[in-house]
């Protein structure tokens, strides 16, 4: 039932605190305060109460564990530690008990906030509970199932440099603020907030795309809170009441809109009763209208209570071109693994004709198409060759016909020097400063029998891994994005660092013939830190981009390509064009990934290369991944969880 209390200034509640967040359980409250480090238990206040009647206090921790969210499950309060630069945790405390807090999850994320229970209720009976987070340092929404049949992981990340703040969950969907991370005060007062709706069910899916939508909000600054229906009715409205309306169905639905998701269109009726409602919004002092607190749910739906029309006349006017064939898309922008690299960008169909309204033809006529045979080709036809789904200014035969890189007669043998990963983007002059001849393997052979007798053809699916091997959740949109229908077999990985190394449960299976390999390479494999098969299917590509983090700079990269055919083209950029790169079956070469590359498989038959990075000194750990574990690649290794600690 709803209460009626005094006016703010009335009642102090925490004289030396700093209150994140407020909850309430039968007639009392829980304040979590977060300057002291503790929860406050206190009596409702009521009519005439000028102080807080605090009754208990759990003071549990400190100041720097930053606390802010916390959220009830039955009889335990869930406390959500930011820990400020530290991985962060979530403790809870038994209300009935001892109240003493304990460890419920570690490495939830950085810096992270929100904490939401989201009940997956299916038709067939079946579904879990599920505690949902924002892991804000890493701009991600995190899941952890309540009844411990799996770990934490990040089942959504935001474009790199973005922070999440302000959860709610209704339904299976999932509703938070995304806004530019970093900065001081004055920049998170005036920075641009984006509403982003998550579908929670198709999130639990990595590579599903789970956005319902996005919506730019119209106010600046980080969105700190979001009030779900079943906060309303205990909230204090402003102004006389107004008149109740009859309560909504449960499954209500959207007039014309029977696609939409469920969530969008149904709300409890529980969370309706006990609240006054409008059905018109309320104007503002500067004449903007506004859905007022306690807003019954229009009958075009919740969608309709954000709906902008100028968004929605440019949505309209992009769904109809692109029926036509007529939309010319935007660009790419670099992401983690990409940065300082120039974007990417999608033509239309007739990219050619495109290319000659913006003046470029000159650039790309027959004449420069020639050049591609013995200047290499030029990175702006590249990329506008690379699109896949929208046309392309290459054919595959003029891919195929880009020049070898000149002075393979002057390939030296020895090492990369890791100093020349250090720039951002490698400025390669020759094509030593980018390819090193690492000599034939005879080993080789007998890693291709191996994968032929060992490895079934499901091996390469990332579905089938998970259940049989393990896998690395949160690297999903950039392997859509730049390297999609690429497939793995995994047998060592690193973290972003390239520091702590994991070892895959089917590493044991292929030790022998990769041992043989190492060896052959004069490779010692207790500095092995990131070990896999990478298949590329005929058609396949992989765009242009630049590997990045302290793994590569840490660690040589060396390909022993198992299998490819003569169309299988690997360019990479020296002197400002792109050139090919010689890739024989058996011949194993070492690269620099600091320089702009792409791959493009234009033959009838599959590419795979074993991929293995090395590094001049040994990992800091090593840990071994257990059977269908599944590890969050962006918490390593704060995840103290993820596999078991066998070394360092």
């Amino acid at each position: 039932a709803g209460f009626s209390a005094p006016p703010r200034a009335e009642v102090r509640a925490l004289r030396n605190g700093d209150a994140h967040e407020v909850v309430r359980r039968g007639d009392a409250i829980y304040i979590v305060n977060t300057r002291g480090g503790s929860i406050v238990r206190a009596a409702v206040p009521r009519e005439g109460d000028k102080d807080l009647q605090v009754t208990h206090t759990f003071p549990h921790w400190s100041r720097a564990d930053h606390l802010n969210q916390v959220a009830l499950v039955s009889d335990t309060l869930l406390v959500n530690v930011h820990a400020r630069g530290k991985p962060s945790h979530i403790d809870g405390v038994n209300l009935n008990g001892s109240g003493e807090a304990t460890l419920v999850a570690g490495g939830v994320g950085t810096q992270a906030h929100g904490l939401a229970i989201w009940e997956d209720c299916r038709d067939d009976g079946s579904g879990r509970r599920y505690l949902i987070n924002l892991n804000s340092g890493q701009g991600g929404v995190g899941l952890l199932p309540l009844d411990g049949s799996g770990p934490y992981r990040t089942i959504w990340t935001g474009k790199d440099g973005t922070f999440t703040k302000g959860l709610a969950v209704v339904g299976n969907v999932a509703y938070f603020g995304s806004s530019k991370s970093g900065g001081g005060l004055k920049s998170r007062l005036e920075v641009t907030v984006t509403l982003v709706a998550l579908d929670l069910r198709k999130a639990l899916t990595p590579g599903l795309d789970a956005v319902v939508f996005e919506r730019e909000l119209p106010f600046t600054g980080l969105l700190n809170q979001i009030l779900s229906p079943h906060y309303l009715p205990s909230a204090p409205l402003p102004g006389p009441p107004r008149e109740r309306r009859a309560l909504l169905g449960h499954q209500q639905r959207r007039p014309g809109n029977a696609k939409d998701p469920q969530e969008l269109r149904a709300v409890q009726p529980e969370f309706l009763g006990a609240k006054p409602m409008t059905m018109e919004p309320i104007s503002r002092s500067d004449g903007k209208p506004y859905m007022p607190p306690g807003w019954r749910v229009p009958e075009d739906g919740i969608m309709s209570a954000l709906w902008n029309p100028k968004i929605a006349a440019k949505e309209k006017a992009e769904r109809e071109a692109r029926e036509k064939g007529r939309l010319q898309q935007g660009s790419f922008k670099a992401n983690s693994e990409t940065a300082g690299v120039p974007q990417i960008k999608k033509v239309g169909r007739d990219s050619r004709t495109a290319m000659t309204a913006k003046g470029r033809a000159d650039k790309f006529d027959a004449a420069a198409r020639e050049l591609w045979k013995t200047e290499g080709m030029d990175p702006m036809a590249l990329k506008l060759g690379m699109s896949t789904d929208q046309g392309t200014i290459a054919t595959d035969d003029e891919i195929v016909s880009v020049a070898y890189a000149p002075g393979r007669d002057r390939v030296t043998s020895e090492a990369m020097p890791l100093r020349a990963k250090e720039a951002a983007v490698l400025d390669a002059r020759e094509l030593n400063d980018v390819y090193r001849d690492r000599g034939r393997v005879a080993a080789a052979a007998g890693m291709t029998r191996a994968l032929a007798e060992i490895a079934a053809p499901e091996w390469w699916s990332r579905d089938y891994a998970a259940e049989h091997n393990a896998v690395l959740v949160g690297r999903e949109s950039f392997m859509a994005k730049f390297k999609k229908n690429v497939q793995a077999i995994i047998f060592k990985f690193s973290d972003r660092q390239g520091s702590h190394v994991y070892e895959f449960p089917w590493y044991e299976d292929f030790r022998a013939p990769l041992k043989a390999v190492l060896d052959e390479l004069g490779l010692d494999e207790s500095k092995v830190s990131r070990m896999q098969l990478a298949r590329m299917p005929p058609g396949a590509t992989i765009k242009l981009h630049v590997d990045n983090g302290g793994w590569v700079k840490s660690a040589h990269r060396i390909h022993v390509p198992l299998a490819t055919n003569d169309r299988v083209v690997f360019m990479s950029k020296i002197k400002g064009n792109m050139h090919r790169m010689p890739a024989q079956a058996g011949a194993a070469f070492e690269i620099n990934n600091k320089a702009p590359h792409a791959v493009f498989n234009r033959g009838d038959a599959e590419r795979i290369h074993l991929l293995i990075d090395v590094r001049e000194e040994p990992p800091v750990a090593v840990y071994k991944l257990r059977k269908g574990e599944q590890c969050n690649y962006n918490n390593l290794p704060d995840n103290v969880e993820c596999g078991v600690r066998i070394s360092g």
